[in-house]
């Protein structure tokens, strides 16, 4: 890309595409306020100030932090580069049972990760198995998750659920279900906000919040992300005590040694932050779903998460190379999609990825809709891949 204008991009090759790969469901990273924030503090305090926040920060750090305390239901907020950095920082920490509000029982950890979580967590599955055993199951069956909750119990362990709360190819997790179930078992619950961060509840609180009329249940720990409808950049760990942060602070790797996030990134943060405050968020948020729902009504076949309250749709293929072929198709009328295939879903389950925004519209949906409903009907009712390599 080379420059963007809403949800048009332009390509370095002059091409000009509709774009609904992107995870900017409410435009916040275009909002001229967010870019103009970027230059608060950077002509007085320099890029970044390259140096641990354990030892000296900047005074945006701090500002951000309280921002998001408030957006978070008053709890505490600690803020990573990534939300990967996040992940790596604080599973540790988990997993020790040292941190303060999660005290663990005789025999540790029982991890039982959702085998769709998020691959900034999956990719820790080494690290965790230091600390006790991890295991991965379909959060689908919850026959399945009842059955692991039960094995931790008759091994005196704690299980921690790990999981998405939006998830990123389609699918929405039970989080009221999955924290009584944790509770019944002297468990926790690490939930990955990312893709509900900002698009849901009161102040833009994410879905996990929303959903538990933003009161912090005492087995959760929740994980989000600045980087996808907060319109910034970086990850964030929600923890319920003082205490708990304090700790965190102090032990938590990627937090103690690492180098801050970009100074510009921050003050763009804490003007989204204020956005969020403000209930303007609450406006976007309601602009998003009309969009969302004028998309449902209009595209036809199988679409993963129709009707169901993300950002996300998937229009269901099956087969590999007729999603490839399929999302060449549309590029070449001007639309770009995510094409998600194995190992991102199971094998002959591939998709389209749909990411909706508030920004996009209404004539943009339409349009895409006739054309990929056209392209549907045309080559894949009864295709045969190598007639659509032919046509391509």
């Amino acid at each position: 890309i080379k420059e963007r204008a809403g949800k048009r991009i332009t390509l370095i090759d002059g091409k000009e595409l509709v774009e609904f790969v992107s995870c900017s469901y409410l435009g916040l990273d275009t909002d001229p306020r967010i870019i103009a924030a970027a230059n608060t503090n950077i002509q007085k305090c320099g890029v970044t100030f390259p140096a641990a926040r354990t030892r000296i920060k900047v005074e945006s750090f701090v500002v951000l932090d309280n921002l998001l305390n408030q957006i978070f239901c008053n709890k505490f907020s600690l803020t990573f580069a990534s939300l990967h950095l996040g992940h790596l920082g604080i599973l540790p920490l988990l997993g020790s049972g040292e941190l303060p509000s999660y005290p663990l029982k005789t025999n540790g950890p029982l991890f039982v990760l959702d085998k769709t979580v998020h691959a900034s967590i999956q990719i820790h599955q080494a690290l965790l198995a230091q600390f006790g055993q991890v295991v991965k199951i379909n959060f689908e069956q919850r026959e399945e998750i009842e059955q692991w909750l039960k094995e931790a119990a008759k091994s005196k362990r704690t299980p921690i659920l790990i999981a998405d709360s939006v998830e990123s190819m389609g699918g929405i997790n039970p989080v009221k279900w999955l924290l009584e179930s944790a509770e019944n078992y002297d468990g926790y619950v690490y939930l990955d906000d990312a893709h509900g961060m900002s698009v849901f509840g009161e102040k833009g609180c994410g879905y996990v919040l929303d959903v538990l009329g933003r009161e912090f249940h005492p087995r959760l720990i929740l994980a989000t992300s600045l980087a996808k409808a907060f319109g910034a950049v970086g990850g964030v760990i929600i923890l319920p005590t003082e205490k708990d942060l304090k700790f965190a602070k102090q032990f938590a790797s990627t937090y103690v040694y690492g180098g801050p996030p970009p100074l510009s990134i921050i003050d763009s943060a804490i003007a989204s932050a204020h956005i969020h405050l403000s209930g303007e968020v609450n406006k976007l948020q309601k602009q998003l779903w009309e969009n969302v729902n004028h998309f449902d009504q209009l595209i036809t076949g199988n679409i993963v998460n129709r009707n169901k309250l993300s950002p996300i749709r998937g229009i269901f293929v099956g087969n590999e190379y007729e999603a490839i072929n399929y999302a060449s198709l549309l590029r070449k009328q001007g639309y770009a999609v995510t094409t998600a295939m194995y190992p991102t879903v199971k094998k002959g389950e591939s998709l389209l990825r749909v990411g909706l925004s508030s920004v996009h519209t209404k004539e943009e949906i339409y349009s895409f809709c006739q054309t990929a409903n056209d392209f549907k009907k045309k080559f894949f009712s009864h295709s045969d891949v190598r007639t659509i390599a032919v046509e391509l």
